[in-house]
């Protein structure tokens, strides 16, 4: 707790000589440093610029239409069913989903005892126990 103490004041004490100011931040990655006043009203109201200035009061922020083609109606069914095309469409009550099984090589099987040792293959399985894993040596040459 006394070493707590001794860190604070001395960030207070070195804070107070280099006069920090916690409303500045000094970016000095290239030659000139750029410092944001963050007491400045452009901050809060986020219009730097023509361009930059977004109007939160805009009916556009609620209804997420900025576009014709970016604009969506949360209350369109095609949202709950998630079946915005005929090969986008998710049948959740396919039973694939629970088995993922769609097609002939993306089955997994769960029950098979190759998940528990992970060998898959006879290049794919590492076994633990085999000291070369352990020391990473896997080759001749080190």
């Amino acid at each position: 707790l006394g070493m707590i103490f001794v860190y604070v004041c001395l960030g207070v004490v070195s804070a107070s000589v280099l006069h920090y100011e916690p409303r500045f931040i000094s970016n000095s990655f290239g030659k000139r440093s750029t410092l944001y006043d963050f007491d400045d009203p452009r901050f809060a109201s986020l219009s730097f610029g023509k361009r930059s200035g977004f109007d939160f009061d805009d009916p556009r922020f609620s209804s997420m239409s900025f576009g014709k083609r970016s604009g969506f109606d949360l209350e369109d069914p095609r949202f709950a069913s998630m079946s915005f095309g005929k090969r986008s469409g998710f049948n959740f009550e396919d039973p694939r989903f629970a088995s993922l099984s769609f097609g002939k090589r993306s089955g997994f099987d769960l029950d098979d005892p190759r998940f528990a040792s992970m060998s898959f293959g006879k290049r794919s399985g590492s076994d633990l126990e085999d000291p070369r894993y352990w020391s990473m040596s896997f080759g001749k040459r080190r």
